[in-house]
């Protein structure tokens, strides 16, 4: 492929906060909160009586922590738009053979295919993981014309670890 694909990306707060959420989920992170519950479980009841409501205040407080968790993204990908000088430049990501390319008014940041841990394909993004718990999105509305099937070429022709439609 000796083209390239500019695309001009859009970025609002929920797309941001869809992103990371991905990004979240298929961390340790999510196995750590689940080991972390069973071992707040098992200590519990190995303290407590044998009382038939005991089970009421620790089943309200995990999905309090979670839901917390999850809000606590949503105001980190809120404040990230709004406050982020870089985000309210005229951003282009452009895509090659060699390298994946950030452009901005004030920067310009080049990540090369050899070094992108993997790339996802969510139903309505692109998820490119610069590293294991990092990863730069593309919304699939931003594609124009026969960007989309330009994409998925130059995705499918790398080898790199990737799970596509």
């Amino acid at each position: 492929m000796e083209s390239q694909i500019v695309i001009k990306p859009s970025f609002d707060a929920n797309s941001v906060f869809k992103a990371t959420l991905l990004v979240y989920k298929n961390s340790r992170l999510v196995i750590y909160l689940i080991v972390f519950f069973i071992i707040m479980l098992i200590s519990a009841s190995a303290n407590a009586s044998y009382d038939e409501y005991f089970w009421v205040p620790l089943a309200t407080i995990y999905p309090l922590v979670v839901l917390l968790f999850v809000y606590r993204i949503y105001a980190t990908s809120k404040k990230q738009i709004t406050d982020n000088p870089r985000l309210q430049e005229d951003i282009s990501h452009v895509f090659t053979a060699d390298y994946f390319q950030e452009k901005g008014e004030s920067f310009d940041i080049k990540y090369f295919w050899k070094d992108i841990v993997k790339l996802e394909e969510k139903n309505d993004l692109f998820l490119i993981y610069i590293k294991k718990n990092q990863a730069k999105f593309i919304k699939k509305s931003d594609l124009k014309n026969n960007q989309y099937n330009e994409l998925k070429a130059l995705f499918n022709s790398l080898n790199i670890k990737k799970s596509l439609k």
